[in-house]
């Protein structure tokens, strides 16, 4: 569907999230008493597509030119 839009994606490995899942079910099944707060990250990447923006110019050739800015590359 994502595809379809053009909308840029963050995807994870279904497989991963599986055997995340499989081991967390055997290690309540295995010790019920278990905590079962957990946080759980998983390795993501993103899939750029249509609506992502490409990354914002650099302040320093404004600043060069005699642009307004307070040094950190911010407009008054």
């Amino acid at each position: 569907m994502a595809e379809w839009l053009d909308l840029s994606t963050v995807a994870q490995s279904p497989s991963d999230m599986g055997r995340a899942a499989a081991e967390l079910a055997l290690e309540l099944i295995n010790d019920p008493d278990a905590d079962r707060a957990r946080h759980i990250v998983l390795p993501t990447h993103l899939i750029p597509r249509g609506t992502t923006a490409p990354p914002p110019a650099h302040h320093s050739e404004q600043e060069s030119s005699g642009g307004l800015s307070d040094g950190a590359g911010r407009r008054p």
